[in-house]
């Protein structure tokens, strides 16, 4: 039987590695960490957006 894992820092071994890669993040909270939103300069606002990235191997 696998172990639960409960927290994100309970990594399980594996033979792949895994790149999160994301376009925008939103802040987590306001100035008082409870019931405000983020601040205006840190908010993603709605809308289409799209990016792209390239991964290639590191060559001599």
């Amino acid at each position: 039987m696998k172990p639960l894992r409960q927290h994100p820092s309970d990594l399980v071994k594996s033979d792949y590695v895994f790149v999160n890669i994301d376009h925008r993040q939103r802040g987590v909270g306001g100035t008082d960490s409870w019931r405000s939103t983020p601040l205006f300069d840190y908010q993603i606002l709605w809308g289409d957006y799209q990016y792209s990235f390239r991964i290639r191997p590191i060559t001599k």
